[in-house]
């Protein structure tokens, strides 16, 4: 109870000291959400807001579905399962079998990070930890799509020109 309690008094601090707005938040959500995605994260997505450039939504996910689809369902809210396709990559049907081992290890029944990215479809950035901000080193380290690039279980498709990660991931494989 006593970290929950520095949690919050970190998080209003900072948002008072950098002019942001305030929330107010139940505490079982507080209590719910710090069980289930870490003290870490929960923090990291309270610092994230509209005006960053990456806003992400914990979700688990439920299943893979083949080499760059998944099943997941976004924590706290009551949509349901959905499927999500990873953003900008490819994965050959010669690779798929070793995509969705490769996926199965990785994320399968684990709670990652969703930065959704609609295209029609509705695509992603999958992150294993919350981001707050695009570095190449949190790419590298904690983002789905390009370690699956970076590994060789996929490749970057051709056409990137509206891909928000595109150059960072291909500068990573280059």
């Amino acid at each position: 109870m006593k970290k929950i309690r520095n949690i919050l008094i970190f998080y209003l601090i900072f948002k008072i000291a950098a002019g942001g707005f305030m929330i107010s938040l139940s505490y079982e959500y507080v209590t719910n959400s710090i069980s289930s995605i870490g003290a870490r994260n929960f923090i990291v997505l309270l610092m994230q807001d509209r005006e960053r450039s990456i806003v992400t939504q914990p979700a688990k996910v439920i299943k893979v579905i083949d080499g760059n689809t998944l099943l997941v369902e976004v924590l706290f809210k009551r949509d349901g399962p959905q499927k999500i396709k990873i953003s900008d990559i490819s994965v050959t049907k010669n690779g798929n079998i070793k995509a969705i081992e490769y996926l199965k290890n990785k994320v399968e029944g684990k709670v990652v990070f969703l930065e959704k990215d609609v295209k029609g479809k509705i695509t992603g950035y999958i992150w294993f930890k919350a981001p707050l901000k695009a570095k190449v080193e949190s790419i590298t380290k904690n983002m789905l799509n390009a370690n699956m690039v970076n590994e060789g279980y996929a490749k970057l498709k051709a056409d990137q020109s509206k891909s928000k990660y595109a150059i960072l991931i291909s500068n990573m494989i280059n």
